[in-house]
C-alpha cells in the first residue's frame, strides 16, 4: 500500500478506486462494507464498495430471497462452538442444505469466512469426503453426480 501512496505523489496520479462489484449480492456488499469500515489506514477508506448499475434494482439477497427459506439470501453467522471441528461441520452442514435448493449449485462458488482458517480448511476438507461418500447425487467438488461406493482396505 505504501507503494501505492507513493506513486501517486511522486507522479502527481489521481487514483482511480474500482468501487462496483459485480458478483456478490447486496447483502454480501453491505457486509464486507461494515467489516472494512474500521480500517482506516485502506486506501478506499471515502468509498464504500457498491453493486454494479445492472443488478441495483435485484433483491438484497438476489436469488436466495425466494429460494431459501430460512435465510433468504442474508449473510449468515452460524452457531458454532469453539472447536474447529464443530465449526466446520456447521459451515459444511449449512452448505449442503443450501446445495439442495440449487439444481445449479456449484462447490467452487461457495466461500467460508473463519476466524482461524488454517484449522477450519483442513477441518472442512475431511468432512466433506466423509460426507461425500455417503452422499448420493451431488459431488461436493465441483456439482457432478456420482455413485457412492465403498472403498476396499
Amino acid at each position: 500500500m505504501e507503494f501505492i501512496r507513493h506513486f501517486t505523489e511522486d507522479y502527481n496520479a489521481k487514483p482511480q478506486f474500482l468501487v462496483e462489484n459485480y458478483r456478490s449480492s447486496g447483502n454480501i456488499i453491505d457486509v464486507a462494507n461494515a467489516i472494512i469500515q474500521p480500517a482506516s489506514e485502506r486506501m478506499k477508506a471515502e468509498q464504500s464498495i457498491t453493486i454494479d448499475r445492472a443488478r441495483r434494482r435485484l433483491p438484497a439477497g438476489d436469488a436466495w430471497e425466494v429460494r431459501d427459506p430460512v435465510a433468504r439470501g442474508r449473510v449468515q453467522v452460524l452457531p458454532a462452538c469453539e472447536s474447529p471441528t464443530h465449526q466446520a461441520l456447521a459451515a459444511i452442514t449449512e452448505l449442503q442444505r443450501l446445495s439442495e435448493l440449487d439444481a445449479d449449485w456449484k462447490w467452487s462458488h461457495c466461500a467460508v469466512i473463519a476466524r482461524e482458517w488454517r484449522y477450519t480448511y483442513n477441518r472442512c476438507r475431511r468432512i466433506q469426503k466423509l460426507r461425500k461418500r455417503a452422499l448420493l447425487g451431488k459431488d461436493l467438488r465441483g456439482g457432478r453426480t456420482h455413485k457412492a461406493r465403498k472403498r476396499n482396505p
